[in-house]
């Protein structure tokens, strides 16, 4: 029995008898929720947050959206002068044309014209919004997290690249944009905003260490005879890398050491944005090496997406926990 009723006292009340497996949606929120003075108020409310949509994943899709928004835009900005009289000429946010073999990747709107190009990927956003606003709550904030950081991969190549922002500027504008903007999702839906800092403040210290480690395997064999031969794009990584990997690693160390207590002492929202942003940094670290060195295509970065998103939210906002989040 799912929810025992006393039917003589529920008549004299005026409270409904017990649901019957008819209604599966009603049986579970009334589980949830056994007191019988507050179980038709939390209905209505259970059935968003087992349902379809709850007030989350409402906000954080439409950083999803500004997410592809912001890489579409920049890949038109970044075009040559050339593309306006011919797409065919056409570059990537590597920098490569989209004809190019190394790392290919499926550029068919964008060989032929910005506007067939525009009308792609706002049927995409809008494909994208309906199918994460009818996905069950927890499979719809993984596709989001991974869009965001599959997409905000592509506008950081962009800036890099293209824009010259260099490796500190474009990874760092990036990665404070969309944690901001993830902030007004996830923190006015959480009653313990906290609890999703420090969940993510492991995985933040992981993906360094994850990032590290591709580097130190991303090493040419000469660098474990001479140091000095190193192969890093960071100015620091690189420095430290030339004298000796026990000195990258220390510093790796201290590093973690130092993000772990800075995200524990600010405050909530800077605290929010920063573990994001630490998190993201080490995420476009790790995956150049899959990408520009390891050639592995686009694939890649997007199935590292996917395991860090399935990870953050699982996580901080699994089921379990669903009672932290409205």
């Amino acid at each position: 029995m799912v929810f025992p009723v006393d039917h003589r006292a529920g008549a004299n009340r005026g409270l409904e008898t017990q649901p019957t497996l008819a209604d599966p949606v009603r049986v579970f929120c009334l589980d949830r929720f056994p007191v019988a003075g507050i179980a038709e108020n939390r209905e209505s409310r259970c059935r968003l947050t087992h349902g379809r949509l709850t007030p989350m994943v409402a906000k954080a899709r439409w950083v999803m959206v500004a997410a592809i928004a912001f890489s579409t835009l920049l890949t038109l900005l970044g075009q040559p002068e050339s593309f306006w009289r011919d797409p065919a000429t056409a570059i990537r946010g590597d920098g490569l044309s989209i004809h190019a073999t190394t790392n290919h990747t499926f550029e068919f709107f964008l060989g032929h014209g910005a506007p067939l190009f525009l009308v792609a990927n706002l049927l995409y956003m809008a494909t994208a919004l309906f199918v994460v606003s009818r996905l069950p709550r927890t499979l719809a904030l993984i596709a989001i997290v991974t869009a965001i950081f599959a997409h905000g991969y592509g506008a950081t190549n962009w800036l890099v690249v293209r824009f010259h922002f260099g490796l500190g500027g474009g990874i760092t504008t990036c990665a404070i944009l969309l944690g901001v903007l993830l902030s007004f999702a996830v923190l006015p839906t959480s009653t313990q905003p906290r609890a999703v800092i420090n969940a993510w403040r492991w995985l933040m210290v992981a993906m360094l260490f994850v990032d590290a480690t591709n580097t130190l395997l991303g090493q040419p064999a000469s660098y474990w005879r001479n140091p000095v031969t190193v192969h890093e794009g960071n100015a620091l990584s690189h420095f430290l890398l030339s004298h000796g990997w026990i000195y990258y690693l220390g510093y790796d160390l201290v590093e973690a050491a130092g993000k772990l207590v800075l995200v524990a002492i600010l405050p909530v929202p800077a605290a929010f944005v920063c573990v994001f942003a630490f998190t993201f940094g080490n995420f476009i670290g790790a995956s150049n090496w899959f990408f520009y060195v390891w050639r592995l295509g686009w694939g890649a970065v997007v199935a590292h997406a996917l395991v860090l998103s399935t990870l953050m939210v699982l996580l901080a906002f699994r089921d379990s926990k669903a009672k932290q989040f409205r």
